[in-house]
């Protein structure tokens, strides 16, 4: 596992979290834009950190990430928002937890009535429910939740690097995590 760290790290609340995957033959990186790969490895991300999987698919990752973030290193959990428009998941941890979790209650109480009501999880209230969520978490992150910044006041991302595993017919089933680094907003297209 290969951690690069940028070397002055401040968490406060929340950081966005990028995925790009290796491809080896071509030696090129790419960002993973598709959602279903963005959410296999971000998976592997929360459940590392969470401490919900059985074994630890990114190493000693939560150890790397408890030293440089001290919201996490006090509540040892982490929560994600997607967004919409981008290909990027805001990563929270700390105090912030709990605002992201009662929002997102009610998303939950819906889709379990209308389980009750029609045997599905898809009613009219369920996705108000969500589109409400999702409205007032974004809020959240861009005003009243503190961004990841460097010392010098510039916000960064992480960036998360995985090597993806192909089954024989060539279809992706899965990542390997490979790396990951901080690097500042201004130098994520350069």
């Amino acid at each position: 596992m290969n951690i690069n760290s940028c070397s002055s790290v401040n968490f406060k609340g929340y950081v966005p979290v990028r995925y790009y995957a290796i491809d080896e033959e071509q030696n090129v990186v790419r960002p993973i834009r598709t959602k279903e790969y963005i959410k296999k490895c971000h998976g592997q991300l929360v459940r590392d950190l969470n401490h919900t999987s059985k074994t630890q698919k990114l190493g000693n990752f939560d150890e790397y990430y408890k030293s440089a973030d001290p919201d996490y290193r006090r509540i040892p959990k982490v929560r994600s928002i997607y967004d919409k428009e981008e290909p990027v998941v805001h990563l929270v941890t700390g105090k912030d937890i709990d605002i992201v979790d009662a929002m997102a209650k009610n998303v939950g109480i819906q889709k379990s009535k209308s389980i009750d009501a029609f045997g599905h999880s898809h009613s009219f209230e369920a996705a108000e429910a969500a589109k409400s969520f999702y409205n007032n978490t974004k809020y959240f992150l861009t005003k009243r939740c503190s961004r990841i910044k460097s010392r010098n006041g510039e916000n960064l991302t992480m960036r998360m690097y995985f090597l993806p595993q192909y089954k024989k017919n060539g279809e992706v089933k899965g990542f390997e995590f490979v790396k990951a680094n901080f690097i500042k907003d201004k130098e994520l297209n350069g």
